[in-house]
C-alpha cells in the first residue's frame, strides 16, 4: 500500500524546497486543507529514511469501525477537539519517547478556503513537555487533490513543499508558549506565502541572489530588457538569447533559452511553428523548475507559461496559481505577489485576488518597478473601488 502511495504522490510532486529535516524525535507543522496532507508529509517523512509519522486526528473520523481501522492502520491518534485530551496528549508523548515523527496540525482542522486560521497552543505545550523540535511545512496545492467535501483525490493535480528551518522547543510557560506558536506558525505563513492578520512578520524568507554564469547572466539582462522593449526590437533581443544560450550546459541558461522560446510563439505565425516554440519552452523550464527549486524565477515562469498555454499542449490554470505561490514562498517581491492575485483575479475569485494585493500594497515600494506599482495598483481600484487596506490588529 505505501509503494502505491508513494508511486502517487511521485507523479504529482513537482519539488521539494527548503531545509532537510532533523533527526528524530521531532513534531512536523503544516498549514491543514486537506485529509490528502497526511499522505504528502508521510510520503516527504519516507523518502528522507525517516520512520512512518503518527497524525492527531479528530476522534469523529473514529467513529465507524471502518473509517476507525483505516485512521489507525494509517497512523491516526483520536483526540476530542473542544478541551484538553490527556489520552491523546499522553499518546502522542509516548511517540516522541520512542524517537518517532509526529505530526500535528496546529490550526485544529481544515481551512476550506487554503488561507491559514488562527492557531492553537497544542504544538506549543507537547513540545515543551518533550523537548523536541518543531519542523514547519508549507503545502501548496494539495486541497486542489482532494478538496474538502470530497471523497476521491482529482486526477492530473500538482504539488509542492517548502519546509522551514526547525524550530527549537518553548520554555515551560503561558506567554513562552504563545511566542513560540506564532514564530513557528509565522514560518509556515513564509513558507505558504501568506502573512494572516494575526502574525507579526518577523519570518521574511531571504533568499540568495543566484550565481549565474557570465552566458546565463547575459541571457538574463536581455530577456528582462526584451520585455520593456517594442516589438521588433524585443524579438531581436529573444532571438540574441537563444543564440547565446545554445550548447550551454547550464541551468540558468536552460530557464532563459525557455524563456527567449516562449516569447517566440507570439512571433511565429506557422501555426505548427507556434506549437514547436510553445513545447520546446515548456520541456526547458520543467526542466529548469525540477533543477532549481529554490529559485523563485523559475517558478514564476512555469506558472507564467502554464497560464498563457492551452490545456491540451498542458496549460493548467490550478497548476499556475500554485506556482505563483510558490514563488512568493521563496521571494515575497512585488512582481510574484502581483501575478499570484492576478492568477486569482482571472478565475472570479476576487476576495482571495484582494488578500494578496493588500500584500502587495504593505510591501515596500523603494526597489519596486514603477510600473508594476501602477499595475497592482490599479488591479486594486478595479477589485475594491480605490478603498485603501486598513491593517488588523492582532
Amino acid at each position: 500500500m505505501l509503494s502505491i502511495i508513494k508511486a502517487w504522490v511521485d507523479r504529482r510532486i513537482i519539488g521539494v524546497l527548503g531545509e532537510e529535516p532533523p533527526a528524530p524525535p521531532f513534531i512536523v507543522t503544516a498549514n491543514h486543507t486537506s485529509y490528502f496532507d497526511h499522505v504528502v508529509l508521510a510520503w516527504w517523512l519516507l523518502c528522507r529514511g525517516l520512520p512512518y509519522p503518527k497524525f492527531l486526528s479528530k476522534s469523529e473520523l473514529f467513529n465507524s469501525p471502518l473509517s476507525a481501522w483505516f485512521n489507525r492502520r494509517g497512523g491516526g491518534i483520536p483526540v476530542k477537539r473542544g478541551g484538553a485530551d490527556t489520552d491523546a496528549f499522553d499518546a502522542a508523548r509516548a511517540v516522541l519517547e520512542a524517537d518517532g515523527v509526529l505530526v500535528m496540525y496546529a490550526e485544529g482542522t481544515r481551512s476550506r478556503d487554503g488561507w491559514m486560521r488562527a492557531p492553537r497552543r497544542g504544538v506549543a505545550s507537547l513540545a515543551a513537555e518533550t523537548r523536541v523540535p518543531v519542523v514547519p511545512v508549507g503545502l501548496f496545492g494539495v486541497n486542489g487533490v482532494l478538496p474538502v467535501g470530497s471523497r476521491w483525490p482529482r486526477r492530473r493535480r500538482r504539488i509542492a513543499m517548502h519546509v522551514a528551518a526547525p524550530v527549537p522547543p518553548p520554555e515551560s510557560g503561558r506567554a513562552a508558549g504563545q511566542e513560540f506558536i506564532l514564530r513557528a506558525f509565522g514560518r509556515i505563513a513564509g513558507c505558504t506565502g501568506q502573512w494572516p492578520a494575526f502574525i507579526a512578520p518577523e519570518f521574511m524568507p531571504t533568499p540568495e541572489a543566484p550565481r549565474r554564469p557570465s552566458r546565463a547572466a547575459a541571457a538574463h539582462i536581455l530577456v528582462e530588457r526584451a520585455f520593456c522593449s517594442p516589438g521588433e526590437e524585443a524579438r531581436r533581443s529573444f532571438r540574441r538569447v537563444l543564440a547565446i544560450t545554445s550548447g550551454v550546459r547550464c541551468d540558468y541558461a536552460r530557464l532563459e533559452r525557455g524563456r527567449a522560446a516562449g516569447q517566440m510563439v507570439q512571433y511565429t505565425r506557422n501555426p505548427i511553428a507556434q506549437i514547436a516554440w510553445a513545447l520546446r519552452s515548456k520541456r526547458l523550464i520543467w526542466r529548469s523548475v525540477r533543477r532549481l527549486p529554490g529559485l523563485s524565477l523559475a517558478w514564476h515562469v512555469w506558472a507564467s507559461l502554464m497560464e498563457s498555454l492551452p490545456v491540451w499542449i498542458g496549460g493548467d490554470t490550478e497548476a499556475a496559481r500554485m506556482g505563483h505561490r510558490v514563488a512568493v514562498s521563496i521571494e515575497q517581491s512585488h512582481r510574484n505577489v502581483f501575478h499570484t492575485a492576478r492568477s486569482f483575479r482571472d478565475v472570479g475569485r476576487t476576495d482571495e485576488a484582494a488578500r494578496w494585493l493588500e500584500l502587495f500594497l504593505r510591501l515596500d515600494p523603494t526597489n519596486a518597478n514603477r510600473m508594476r506599482l501602477q499595475q497592482g495598483r490599479r488591479l486594486w481600484d478595479e477589485l475594491r473601488g480605490g478603498d485603501t487596506p486598513v491593517e488588523t490588529e492582532p
